[in-house]
């Protein structure tokens, strides 16, 4: 059972504490990998799977370990130190089952603030050449609370705090920045980005405070911030730092 989850099968054997910080160190592991940024790392990824390899495969040594002398204890009338007293099993179970809980609802809600990274499957051609429809790509979701966000950034978001659709653009105007498209032509502060966009005319405005305008790599089959205006800060979840798996491109 510990190729389940760490803990598990110790928990049938009455390892209590085991059962408890086995699953504890995995996942604090794969958070400080998060944090610390080793998992941005061109080989990240095997960084990760060493770890999560190295905590299960000790579960699973120490289960085999701990079973087999628990047979023997009980095959000599021998009561050891680990079997619970008769009654208690029941403490044990409702303290497991509580943190094992606990645990697993906080892990839902905000494991992307825990671990420090979040993985998203890119759904649409919105931003290539970048990035193809079918990419793994790995969103660093601690960034934007030790930076600011910048012009070229490209960054996973959500149009409104309710809304449970992630998106990913590039941001192409920061606060305080005017933007415009005049005859086909995007122009940030009054110069000329980008030409033969559409819709070929926005009307000026200037970007507030703490607010960005974004746009998919692949201007005009992007739906974006010309649409549906610019995103507060509040609402960036991440910035994209690199692709977890690119997919293939099918054979013409």
């Amino acid at each position: 059972m510990s190729l389940v989850l760490p803990g598990i099968g110790h928990f049938s054997i009455n390892q209590f504490r085991q059962s408890i910080s086995l699953p504890g160190i995995l996942f604090l592991g794969i958070a400080l990998i998060g944090w610390s940024g080793l998992f941005f790392w061109k080989n990240g990824s095997w960084i990760l799977l060493a770890w999560v390899g190295a905590v299960y495969v000790y579960a699973f040594v120490d289960l085999v370990r701990k079973a087999r002398s628990k047979r023997l204890n009980l095959q000599k009338d021998i009561i050891t130190d680990s079997l619970p007293v008769r009654g208690s099993a029941w403490w044990h179970t409702l303290i497991y089952v509580c943190i094992s809980l606990t645990i697993a609802l906080l892990l839902i809600i905000q494991k992307s603030m825990f671990f420090g990274f979040q993985i998203y499957r890119i759904p649409s051609a919105s931003m290539l050449p970048t990035l193809k429809v079918g990419d793994l790509i790995v969103a660093d979701t601690r960034w934007f609370s030790l930076k600011q966000p910048v012009s070229s950034d490209i960054v996973v978001f959500k149009r409104s705090q309710k809304d449970k659709i992630f998106y990913i653009k590039r941001i192409i105007v920061t606060s305080e920045q005017t933007v415009e498209i005049n005859d086909g032509l995007l122009k940030i502060n009054g110069q000329i980005f980008k030409e033969n966009i559409r819709p070929k005319s926005l009307k000026k405005r200037k970007i507030a405070t703490d607010h960005y305008f974004l746009i998919g790599d692949n201007f005009n089959h992007s739906f974006d911030s010309r649409h549906w205006g610019e995103i507060p800060r509040k609402n960036i979840v991440g910035k994209y730092r690199r692709k977890l798996f690119a997919e293939a491109k099918p054979d013409s």
